[in-house]
């Protein structure tokens, strides 16, 4: 096998790509100013192309279908979506981990 993988557009395998977008999680998890850059640069349309290839959103439609990628890479991809999110407050409804362990910050 030549390494060449027509749904990657490269020579990267599932698991080098995976590995890539733990990389990028990760440097977006500590390094904001790389994320506000990302985001800025198209993220949504870096993550679209992940998902569904290089289709524009016209030929994508309605109902667009998905890439085939395995369980793991899918996983890659919703943490690295979850990096560019704002955290979420600690208070309120959101302290739900300080009302089940009893320690009621508020």
């Amino acid at each position: 096998s030549s390494g060449i993988n027509a749904e990657y557009g490269s020579v990267m395998t599932p698991t080098v790509f995976s590995m890539v977008l733990r990389i990028l999680s990760t440097v977006f998890k500590y390094c904001t100013s790389l994320t506000t850059e990302f985001i800025k640069q198209d993220a949504s349309g870096t993550i679209r192309s992940l998902l569904v290839g290089n289709k524009t959103p016209v030929e994508i439609g309605l109902t667009p279908t998905l890439l085939h990628r395995s369980s793991n890479e899918l996983f890659e991809i919703l943490c690295l979506c979850a990096e560019l999110l704002p955290q979420l407050p600690r208070y309120g409804v959101f302290s739900v981990d300080n009302l089940i362990s009893g320690n009621d910050e508020e």
